[in-house]
Formats: C-alpha cells, structure tokens, sequence
C-alpha cells in the first residue's frame, strides 16, 4: 500500500485529504508545515508528497526545494489556494503553482482540490 504525506496548516483541509486518500487506499501520513513534514521524511521515506504552498514556518516552496535535496526520486503535489477567495490575488495563487512546477512538482491544483481528481494524479504519480 502506498504511503502519502499531507502538507497542510488547515486541520480541516488536512483531514480532508486524510479521509478521501484513505478512502481510496492509501496510508496517510501528515505535518502541519513544511519543518514538520521534512523531519517525516527523515524518519520515513513515503511514495507521494501533497503540500499546500502557504503554510506557516517554511513556505510550499521553500520545502519543495529542500524536499527534492532529501528525497529526490519522491512526486510532489502542490496545492493553493490562500488567495483563491480574493479576486485581486488570484493570480499570486497561479504564480507560485507555476513556480512551484518550475521547482519540479509533479503537478499542482488550486483549492478547493477536486478528491477524485487528486487521487487520479496520485496514482499517476505513483507509475
């Protein structure tokens, strides 16, 4: 059974990912910022990383670029969303999902995640 970590400082968002990941049958593992989830990794290796890029501590893309040094071989997705509600600030919300994908992510999605579109990607992730 392949193992993925969560990435998010939302508890709500985070047993959200846990429940639809479960669900589809997948062992979870979760952080609540990016320091929380590098420690996990030292612990653990996991087949698949989910990382919000807005967390407190250490920003998304800051722990993508020390996550590809620790665990290079290992697929991460990003997800956003911290200014989805504001129109003005949607396209920063683009902006570090495209940076994000220049960092080497897998693939990123804005919040609110469709479930079954992530768990597709996932198992993309995991071939």
């Amino acid at each position: 059974m392949a193992t993925v970590l969560c990435i998010d400082d939302n508890p709500q968002l985070r047993a959200f990912l846990v429940d639809g990941l479960q669900d589809a049958g997948f062992e979870t593992l979760v952080a609540e910022h990016g320091r929380i989830a590098l420690a996990e990794l030292d612990r653990q290796p996991v087949d698949v990383i989910i990382a919000d890029m807005m967390m407190p501590e250490m920003d998304g893309l800051e722990f993508v670029t020390a996550a590809r040094r620790q665990r290079p071989e290992t697929p991460i997705i990003a997800i956003s969303g911290g200014y989805q509600q504001l129109r003005e600030h949607a396209e920063t919300t683009d902006s570090i999902l495209r940076l994000a994908l220049h960092r080497g992510v897998f693939a990123a999605f804005t919040k609110p995640v469709d479930m079954d579109t992530l768990v597709a990607k996932v198992r993309e992730a995991l071939d």
